[in-house]
Protein backbone atom coordinates (compact mmCIF):
# COMPACT_ATOMS: atom_id res chain seq x y z
CA UNK A 1 0.00 0.00 0.00
CA UNK A 2 2.82 2.09 0.56
CA UNK A 3 6.49 2.81 1.13
CA UNK A 4 8.55 5.44 2.84
CA UNK A 5 11.41 5.96 5.17
CA UNK A 6 11.00 6.52 9.15
CA UNK A 7 12.74 9.16 10.52
CA UNK A 8 15.48 7.28 11.37
CA UNK A 9 15.99 6.89 7.31
CA UNK A 10 14.84 3.20 7.86
CA UNK A 11 13.40 1.93 4.58
CA UNK A 12 9.81 0.63 5.69
CA UNK A 13 6.83 -1.04 3.51
CA UNK A 14 3.69 -1.12 4.39
CA UNK A 15 1.33 -4.53 3.16
CA UNK A 16 -2.12 -5.98 3.12
CA UNK A 17 -2.98 -7.55 6.73
CA UNK A 18 -4.50 -11.04 5.69
CA UNK A 19 -6.79 -12.57 8.30
CA UNK A 20 -6.25 -16.43 8.18
CA UNK A 21 -3.76 -19.25 7.97
CA UNK A 22 -1.49 -20.58 5.32
CA UNK A 23 -2.26 -23.96 3.46
CA UNK A 24 0.46 -25.12 5.44
CA UNK A 25 -1.65 -24.99 8.59
CA UNK A 26 -4.63 -26.64 6.77
CA UNK A 27 -2.73 -29.17 5.84
CA UNK A 28 -0.97 -30.18 9.09
CA UNK A 29 -0.53 -33.56 10.28
CA UNK A 30 -1.37 -34.90 6.94
CA UNK A 31 -4.53 -33.63 6.41
CA UNK A 32 -6.48 -34.42 2.97
CA UNK A 33 -8.87 -32.43 0.78
CA UNK A 34 -11.46 -34.18 -1.00
CA UNK A 35 -11.54 -33.91 -4.74
CA UNK A 36 -13.88 -30.66 -5.18
CA UNK A 37 -12.42 -28.89 -2.55
CA UNK A 38 -8.62 -29.25 -3.90
CA UNK A 39 -9.67 -28.55 -7.35
CA UNK A 40 -11.28 -25.55 -6.48
CA UNK A 41 -8.22 -24.65 -4.25
CA UNK A 42 -6.02 -25.24 -7.33
CA UNK A 43 -8.25 -22.78 -9.84
CA UNK A 44 -7.93 -20.25 -7.44
CA UNK A 45 -4.15 -20.64 -7.75
CA UNK A 46 -4.10 -21.01 -10.82
CA UNK A 47 -6.06 -17.51 -11.30
CA UNK A 48 -3.95 -15.65 -9.07
CA UNK A 49 -1.19 -16.89 -11.30
CA UNK A 50 -2.68 -16.47 -14.36
CA UNK A 51 -1.89 -12.47 -14.10
CA UNK A 52 1.94 -13.57 -13.90
CA UNK A 53 2.62 -16.09 -16.46
CA UNK A 54 1.05 -13.43 -19.08
CA UNK A 55 3.47 -11.10 -18.31
CA UNK A 56 6.43 -13.33 -19.16
CA UNK A 57 6.99 -14.20 -15.27
CA UNK A 58 7.95 -17.05 -12.50
CA UNK A 59 7.08 -17.37 -8.81
CA UNK A 60 9.68 -19.79 -8.33
CA UNK A 61 8.79 -20.41 -4.60
CA UNK A 62 4.97 -22.25 -4.91
CA UNK A 63 4.28 -23.76 -1.48
CA UNK A 64 1.99 -24.32 1.03
CA UNK A 65 3.86 -21.76 3.31
CA UNK A 66 3.31 -19.02 0.60
CA UNK A 67 -0.81 -19.58 0.60
CA UNK A 68 -2.57 -17.68 2.20
CA UNK A 69 -6.33 -18.75 3.07
CA UNK A 70 -8.16 -15.34 3.58
CA UNK A 71 -10.82 -16.42 6.18
CA UNK A 72 -12.84 -12.90 5.49
CA UNK A 73 -12.75 -13.54 1.37
CA UNK A 74 -13.10 -17.08 1.44
CA UNK A 75 -10.37 -17.10 -1.31
CA UNK A 76 -6.40 -18.59 -1.50
CA UNK A 77 -3.76 -15.45 -1.61
CA UNK A 78 -0.79 -16.47 -2.86
CA UNK A 79 2.19 -14.49 -1.43
CA UNK A 80 5.97 -13.96 -1.27
CA UNK A 81 7.15 -12.62 -5.08
CA UNK A 82 10.96 -12.51 -3.47
CA UNK A 83 12.17 -15.19 -6.06
CA UNK A 84 9.94 -14.16 -9.08
CA UNK A 85 12.02 -14.91 -12.24
CA UNK A 86 11.61 -12.13 -15.62
CA UNK A 87 11.71 -15.20 -17.92
CA UNK A 88 10.76 -12.38 -20.43
CA UNK A 89 12.65 -9.62 -19.45
CA UNK A 90 9.69 -7.45 -18.49
CA UNK A 91 11.33 -6.03 -15.49
CA UNK A 92 14.53 -4.80 -16.99
CA UNK A 93 12.94 -2.83 -20.07
CA UNK A 94 10.84 -1.49 -17.42
CA UNK A 95 14.11 -0.47 -15.72
CA UNK A 96 15.64 0.75 -19.09
CA UNK A 97 12.38 3.22 -19.99
CA UNK A 98 12.83 4.53 -16.46
CA UNK A 99 8.93 2.98 -15.82
CA UNK A 100 9.88 1.37 -12.65
CA UNK A 101 12.50 1.73 -10.14
CA UNK A 102 15.94 0.29 -10.79
CA UNK A 103 17.21 -2.75 -8.59
CA UNK A 104 20.17 -4.95 -8.64
CA UNK A 105 19.40 -8.31 -10.14
CA UNK A 106 18.61 -10.91 -7.51
CA UNK A 107 20.78 -13.69 -9.20
CA UNK A 108 24.24 -11.91 -8.38
CA UNK A 109 23.24 -11.79 -4.61
CA UNK A 110 22.81 -15.71 -4.60
CA UNK A 111 26.24 -18.24 -4.45
CA UNK A 112 26.42 -20.10 -8.03
CA UNK A 113 24.90 -23.50 -7.28
CA UNK A 114 22.56 -22.37 -5.05
CA UNK A 115 19.27 -24.10 -5.21
CA UNK A 116 16.52 -20.93 -4.98
CA UNK A 117 13.34 -22.48 -4.07
CA UNK A 118 12.23 -25.06 -1.85
CA UNK A 119 13.39 -28.52 -2.28
CA UNK A 120 9.96 -30.69 -2.49
CA UNK A 121 8.70 -28.37 -4.37
CA UNK A 122 10.74 -26.70 -7.15
CA UNK A 123 11.00 -28.70 -10.69
CA UNK A 124 14.21 -30.44 -11.88
CA UNK A 125 15.21 -28.12 -14.11
CA UNK A 126 15.25 -25.36 -11.22
CA UNK A 127 17.87 -28.13 -10.02
CA UNK A 128 19.64 -28.26 -13.03
CA UNK A 129 19.52 -24.33 -13.81
CA UNK A 130 21.47 -23.94 -10.45
CA UNK A 131 24.16 -25.76 -11.79
CA UNK A 132 24.79 -23.29 -15.38
CA UNK A 133 26.97 -21.25 -15.10
CA UNK A 134 25.57 -19.65 -18.53
CA UNK A 135 22.05 -18.07 -17.67
CA UNK A 136 21.30 -18.16 -21.21
CA UNK A 137 20.91 -22.19 -21.17
CA UNK A 138 18.66 -21.46 -18.20
CA UNK A 139 14.93 -23.91 -19.05
CA UNK A 140 13.33 -22.55 -15.84
CA UNK A 141 9.89 -20.62 -17.03
CA UNK A 142 6.09 -20.50 -16.15
CA UNK A 143 5.84 -24.74 -16.67
CA UNK A 144 8.24 -24.77 -13.26
CA UNK A 145 5.06 -23.08 -11.29
CA UNK A 146 2.71 -25.70 -13.45
CA UNK A 147 5.52 -28.68 -11.38
CA UNK A 148 5.01 -26.58 -8.16
CA UNK A 149 1.03 -26.44 -8.62
CA UNK A 150 1.27 -30.31 -9.35
CA UNK A 151 2.83 -31.34 -6.14
CA UNK A 152 0.89 -28.97 -4.17
CA UNK A 153 -2.48 -31.00 -5.77
CA UNK A 154 -0.87 -33.70 -5.16
CA UNK A 155 -0.06 -33.14 -1.38
CA UNK A 156 -4.08 -31.72 -0.95
CA UNK A 157 -5.51 -35.22 -1.87
CA UNK A 158 -2.86 -37.53 -0.60
CA UNK A 159 -1.55 -35.68 2.47
CA UNK A 160 2.22 -36.22 1.54
CA UNK A 161 4.63 -34.60 -1.17
CA UNK A 162 5.62 -36.98 -3.73
CA UNK A 163 9.30 -36.85 -3.02
CA UNK A 164 9.36 -35.98 0.57
CA UNK A 165 13.28 -34.40 1.76
CA UNK A 166 13.79 -35.30 5.49
CA UNK A 167 17.51 -35.00 6.56
CA UNK A 168 18.71 -37.06 8.97
CA UNK A 169 20.94 -33.97 10.39
CA UNK A 170 20.58 -30.39 10.96
CA UNK A 171 23.98 -29.76 10.97
CA UNK A 172 25.42 -27.84 7.85
CA UNK A 173 27.63 -30.24 6.17
CA UNK A 174 25.24 -33.65 6.52
CA UNK A 175 22.21 -31.45 6.17
CA UNK A 176 24.34 -30.02 2.28
CA UNK A 177 25.48 -33.75 1.25
CA UNK A 178 21.76 -35.02 1.85
CA UNK A 179 19.90 -32.51 -0.06
CA UNK A 180 22.67 -32.70 -2.74
CA UNK A 181 21.66 -36.74 -2.53
CA UNK A 182 17.99 -35.60 -3.08
CA UNK A 183 18.56 -32.96 -5.53
CA UNK A 184 20.57 -36.08 -7.96
CA UNK A 185 17.36 -38.35 -7.51
CA UNK A 186 14.83 -35.16 -8.15
CA UNK A 187 16.46 -34.55 -11.54
CA UNK A 188 15.56 -37.66 -12.62
CA UNK A 189 11.63 -37.94 -10.92
CA UNK A 190 11.06 -39.16 -14.20
CA UNK A 191 12.57 -42.29 -13.01
CA UNK A 192 10.73 -41.96 -9.68
CA UNK A 193 6.74 -43.23 -10.80
CA UNK A 194 4.21 -42.63 -8.80
CA UNK A 195 1.19 -44.28 -8.32
CA UNK A 196 -2.07 -43.31 -8.10
CA UNK A 197 -3.82 -43.30 -4.96
CA UNK A 198 -7.21 -45.46 -4.85
CA UNK A 199 -9.55 -42.48 -3.72
CA UNK A 200 -7.86 -40.29 -6.64
CA UNK A 201 -10.05 -40.63 -9.43
CA UNK A 202 -8.29 -41.87 -13.40
CA UNK A 203 -9.24 -38.43 -14.58
CA UNK A 204 -8.06 -36.18 -12.34
CA UNK A 205 -4.92 -38.02 -11.57
CA UNK A 206 -4.16 -37.92 -15.22
CA UNK A 207 -4.60 -34.01 -14.28
CA UNK A 208 -2.30 -33.91 -11.19
CA UNK A 209 0.49 -36.38 -13.26
CA UNK A 210 1.02 -34.46 -16.70
CA UNK A 211 1.84 -31.48 -14.22
CA UNK A 212 4.53 -33.10 -12.42
CA UNK A 213 6.26 -34.67 -16.04
CA UNK A 214 10.01 -34.42 -15.60
CA UNK A 215 10.16 -32.50 -19.27
CA UNK A 216 8.80 -28.82 -18.99
CA UNK A 217 7.42 -29.59 -22.31
CA UNK A 218 4.99 -32.27 -21.44
CA UNK A 219 3.61 -30.36 -18.86
CA UNK A 220 0.82 -27.79 -19.12
CA UNK A 221 2.09 -25.07 -20.40
CA UNK A 222 1.41 -22.16 -17.91
CA UNK A 223 -1.15 -21.46 -14.86
CA UNK A 224 -4.11 -20.95 -17.26
CA UNK A 225 -3.72 -24.36 -19.28
CA UNK A 226 -3.67 -26.17 -15.62
CA UNK A 227 -6.44 -24.02 -14.79
CA UNK A 228 -8.48 -25.15 -17.72
CA UNK A 229 -8.16 -28.67 -17.52
CA UNK A 230 -9.30 -28.09 -13.85
CA UNK A 231 -12.28 -26.68 -14.46
CA UNK A 232 -12.64 -29.07 -17.47
CA UNK A 233 -12.75 -32.08 -14.68
CA UNK A 234 -14.76 -29.88 -12.32
CA UNK A 235 -17.63 -29.47 -15.08
CA UNK A 236 -17.76 -32.79 -16.96
CA UNK A 237 -15.36 -34.73 -14.96
CA UNK A 238 -12.94 -35.32 -17.96
CA UNK A 239 -9.36 -35.56 -17.85
CA UNK A 240 -5.83 -35.76 -20.23
CA UNK A 241 -6.51 -38.81 -22.65
CA UNK A 242 -3.09 -40.93 -22.41
CA UNK A 243 -2.53 -40.09 -25.73
CA UNK A 244 -3.39 -36.68 -25.83
CA UNK A 245 0.76 -35.51 -26.55
CA UNK A 246 0.87 -37.84 -29.57
CA UNK A 247 1.86 -36.24 -32.78
CA UNK A 248 -0.69 -38.62 -34.07
CA UNK A 249 -3.81 -37.66 -31.84
CA UNK A 250 -5.90 -35.73 -34.35
CA UNK A 251 -8.45 -33.06 -32.40
CA UNK A 252 -11.72 -32.73 -34.36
Amino acid sequence: YDTGYTPGNKQYLVMEKIHGYTLARLLDGGRKLGEKQACALMAQLCEALTGLHNLGMTHCDLKPRNIMMDRRNKRARLIDFGLVRDSQGLIRLLEQEHMIAGRQEFAEDIDAGMLVGTPEFVAPEQISDARLEDAALTRTDTTADVFSLGVIFYLMLTGDVPWPFVPKSEKPKPYRKELLRYMAKRIKSEGLKLTRPDHVSEPLWSIVQKALRNEPKMRQGDAQALHLDVQRYLDMGAGIPADLDEEHTILV
